[in-house]
């Protein structure tokens, strides 16, 4: 059976009143902890929008009661079954909510949320945001879909047509034709 000194119990209690705030006792040192800044409020992309890369998130900026807020964190996950979070796809800090973080890479037609917390200067977080939903779009598809009853092969790329080399070689044709017609 270990044995206390009375000096060691006394000490053991006054700190365990002190940590759950002894009521101001005097001689017991009480830590106030700050409170965490408030929660910041995505701005865009929301409510399933459908967005281009690379991605911008912009949020209107929190407030931090007890100092500076330092940084805000975002991350990106894969929604799941029921609109939970998914696994996780990317993770950013960035400073102030109108500028936002871009972030590149997302995966297309994939339904995506994500969620943003403030920090302050004494490392205290706000909690996650809400999530918000939006699905990353490639641009360079072909805007024009195929007509109802017909399906295309495959997707067409625009950098992959030839538009640019199409024109310049009808506009050579063209010329090659009326060249052998004046000398006719």
């Amino acid at each position: 059976m270990t044995r206390w000194s009375g000096i060691v119990v006394g000490a053991l209690l006054a700190g365990a009143m002190g940590a759950v705030g002894a009521m101001g006792a005097p001689g017991v040192a009480r830590a106030d902890i700050p409170p965490p800044p408030s929660g910041p409020m995505p701005v865009r992309p929301t409510g399933g929008a459908k967005v281009e890369p690379p991605v911008r998130f912009t949020w209107a900026n929190a407030t931090a009661p007890t100092g500076a807020l330092v940084r805000y964190e975002v991350e990106v996950e894969r929604q799941g079954e029921g609109g939970k979070a998914g696994a996780l796809v990317a993770q950013a800090t960035g400073g102030d909510g109108a500028a936002g973080v871009v972030i590149a890479g997302l995966p297309f037609d994939k339904p995506l949320q994500w969620r943003v917390r403030a920090v302050s200067a004494d490392g205290s977080a706000s909690p996650w945001s809400t999530a918000q939903t939006f699905t990353v779009v490639d641009a360079t598809l072909d805007p024009h879909p195929a007509p109802q009853g017909c399906a295309a092969a495959a997707p067409v790329r625009a950098t992959e047509r030839g538009v640019g080399r199409g024109v310049a070689l009808l506009a050579a044709l063209v010329a090659l034709v009326l060249l052998r017609r004046r000398r006719a």
